[in-house]
């Protein structure tokens, strides 16, 4: 993933991964396959924060002109492109 990212609802950067990459990569492994095997995913990677982005087109008050930006774990993207 790139940097710079908006964090979600956890306040993990992805940049606390990519320096974290040698113990991440063994932790991650172990959580995802727990995950895998117990068919139980974590409930706070269910919430996510709904950001409304204007998409620069006419009138800022008209709800038509913002589109909605989900912003979730790093964590759970990963386990989603997983």
């Amino acid at each position: 993933m790139k940097g710079g990212k908006a964090m979600g609802p956890d306040g993990i950067p992805i940049e606390v991964c990519r320096c974290l990459v040698d113990i991440a990569i063994v932790w991650l492994t172990k959580l995802f396959n727990l995950i895998f095997w117990s068919n139980k995913m974590p409930e706070e990677w269910r919430r996510s924060i709904l950001v409304p982005i204007f998409k620069n087109k006419r009138d800022i008050r008209s709800y038509t002109n913002y589109r909605g930006i989900k912003l979730m774990s790093h964590i759970m993207k990963l386990w989603e492109n997983h």
